[in-house]
């Protein structure tokens, strides 16, 4: 009998250099648009750890950090900062990224 893994699967993640000066540029609504494959900005910015860009978004709508990606990892962006910050040193810079987001959250 064979059994089962969990596996988990790196997202697909578009190639997309983070342009902080471009997005800060942006008006708040194009935050939330998102490319072909789902990933808005406030997923590139949780992936890079820009933490700046991701408050904008969230106080522009809270709903953002849940936007599921449409591709085959359906990642949401708050789940982005967790891995992120799993995958770093147990820094207190990691940690209280990951409680900002927390509290944008709520």
């Amino acid at each position: 009998m064979k059994q089962r893994r969990n596996v988990v699967h790196e997202p697909e993640v578009p190639d997309v250099d983070l342009d902080v000066q471009m997005w800060d540029e942006l008006p708040d609504e194009k935050l939330a648009q998102s490319d072909e494959l789902g990933w808005a900005p406030i997923h590139h910015a949780a992936r890079k750890g820009v933490l700046h860009i991701i408050e904008r978004a969230v106080l522009y709508n809270n709903q953002l950090l849940e936007q599921k990606t449409i591709d085959v990892s359906a990642i949401t962006p708050l789940l982005i900062a967790v891995q992120v910050t799993s995958s770093l040193s147990k820094s207190s810079s990691s940690s209280s990224s990951l409680s900002s987001l927390q509290r944008l959250k709520d």
